[in-house]
């Protein structure tokens, strides 16, 4: 997740962006 969240940051998100993109997947994950 680590690589996924770097990637990311250089693509412009804010950390704060980053964070809750990774909460709401891992929500989407448990739900299904």
């Amino acid at each position: 997740m680590t690589t996924l969240s770097s990637r990311m940051m250089e693509k412009g998100y804010t950390r704060k962006q980053v964070r809750l993109l990774c909460e709401w997947y891992l929500r989407v994950r448990k739900s299904s």
